[in-house]
């Protein structure tokens, strides 16, 4: 009978607990793997009687993997199917490198690319749909009509809107200066009907909260007189996008990869 040095089972166990206390990996992602090594385990026993880790080959492997597409009786995501992989390649890995095993029957294989899925891009009109929801008498008319047009006119992101300050803006010249990522500064100019209705919030709106708080320069302020925060701008564009029949999963960012595909379209 051959020695539990090579018991597929045990060996799954022992790399847990290196997983567990070598690499710090949550308890979460420890039960995954778990499930995903037992299950692999569990194939190899059933269709090939293999038990032991020197038994495994790279066609048992490339086999169960096919199991996964040809029977997926879970109904699999794409990117369960590459945790199941790579959860199958670190534990042989670890077999290796602990000298149990020296040959690696997962080593060729190759863990396939996640699907990236597009993003959602919506129509002109859609986003006319939107900004036509916030009515001329509502509160923050002018600040909520100024913060969508201009995500969508300029392709901002929703931190770039949050840091605007009002230094950043140059009005006549019509053009905003944004820092984005990694501190690169970009010149992006904005419409007409955008920049006046910008410059209507900053002379009304804006001017009875800035009396509140210190702004710290901020274009978009809250009713405390304080920047927006994430969560408001989010919150803003969900109240107008949820009074309409439109795709409930667009997000703010939605508006800059559609202002992106508009440009491209010209």
């Amino acid at each position: 009978m051959q020695s539990d040095k090579y018991n597929i089972i045990v060996l799954i166990k022992k790399y847990l607990i290196y997983l567990q206390y070598e690499q710090r990996m949550s308890a979460n992602t420890i039960s995954s793997y778990w499930y995903d090594l037992k299950k692999y385990s569990n194939y190899i026993s059933l269709s090939y009687k293999i038990k032991h880790v020197d038994k495994v080959k790279l066609k048992h492997i490339n086999s169960y993997i096919a199991s996964l597409s040809k029977y997926n009786l879970d109904k699999l995501s794409s990117s369960s199917i590459i945790r199941l992989i790579s959860s199958i390649k670190g534990f042989h890995k670890y077999v290796c490198s602990q000298n149990i095993y020296t040959l690696d029957p997962s080593e060729n294989i190759d863990i396939p690319k996640k699907e990236r899925k597009l993003p959602l891009v919506m129509k002109i009109e859609d986003i006319q749909t939107i900004l036509d929801e916030i009515k001329p008498n509502s509160r923050h008319y002018l600040r909520d009509y100024s913060i969508i047009e201009l995500m969508y006119s300029c392709g901002l992101r929703v931190t770039e809107i949050i840091s605007l300050k009002l230094n950043n803006l140059v009005f006549d010249e019509q053009f905003v200066r944004i820092i984005g990522k990694g501190k690169k500064e970009r010149f992006v100019p904005i419409n007409s009907h955008c920049m006046d209705f910008i410059i209507k919030y900053i002379e009304t709106e804006r001017t009875i909260y800035a009396k509140k708080n210190n702004t710290k320069g901020s274009v978009f302020l809250s009713n405390r007189g304080s920047s927006l925060s994430r969560m408001a701008i989010w919150n803003i564009f969900r109240k107008y996008l949820l009074q309409t029949k439109l795709n409930k999963d667009v997000t703010p960012h939605t508006l800059r990869h559609s202002f992106a595909s508009h440009l491209l379209e010209g």
